[in-house]
């Protein structure tokens, strides 16, 4: 497998953890809007904290895609 085949796999894995990261926040938000009258301070605390997590996955992913994508270009 050539290099330039194995930073398009590189970037096809990348691309499916952004996508499934996102849907993973979409899903939380949408748990938080049906549920919030429902839900304690601890669970409220506890899944604000899984969606920053969520966030700062999202935007290293995205960061290190980008980083990929330029790595390619330059192939």
């Amino acid at each position: 497998m050539s290099k330039l085949d194995k930073q398009k796999e590189k970037i096809n894995f990348l691309r499916t953890m952004f996508f499934f990261l996102l849907a993973s926040m979409f899903g939380l938000v949408a748990f938080i809007f049906t549920k919030y009258f429902k839900l304690s301070e601890t669970q409220l605390f506890l899944i604000n904290l899984a969606g920053f997590i969520l966030l700062v996955a999202i935007i290293w992913i995205g960061a290190k895609l980008k980083k990929e994508i330029d790595n390619i270009e330059e192939m």
